[in-house]
């Protein structure tokens, strides 16, 4: 962490349906509301916050405020280099829309 009070976190990447993203994030621990929080921005104009938590080896990540109905869950690998999970969100009629996402560590 930068300053050990914030991470920054660029990223390169194709969502589904072939589309390039990229972007950085700044997350730091955001003290009015207890919880990790973070600020997103990409070369597609989107401005997100996003409210996560880390348990073991395990990453929750909710889109805007924790409980969020879109969120995601991803595992660590032992090495701590890549994770693996979910984005999955509610579509109405009772259907649940997602995405797969794997995301590996380069080193610069």
């Amino acid at each position: 962490m930068e300053g050990g009070f914030f991470l920054i976190h660029h990223f390169d990447g194709v969502t589904p349906g072939d589309r390039r993203v990229k972007g950085v994030e700044y997350i730091g621990f955001d003290e009015d509301s207890g919880s990790l929080r973070s600020h997103l921005v990409d070369n597609h104009g989107s401005n997100f916050t996003y409210t996560h938590e880390i348990e073991g080896d395990e990453l929750t990540s909710w889109f805007g405020d924790k409980g969020s109905s879109n969120f995601y869950t991803g595992q660590f690998s032992q090495n701590g280099n890549t994770i693996t999970g979910c984005w999955q969100w509610p579509e109405g009629k009772g259907k649940t829309g997602g995405f797969e996402v794997t995301s590996t560590r380069i080193s610069s």
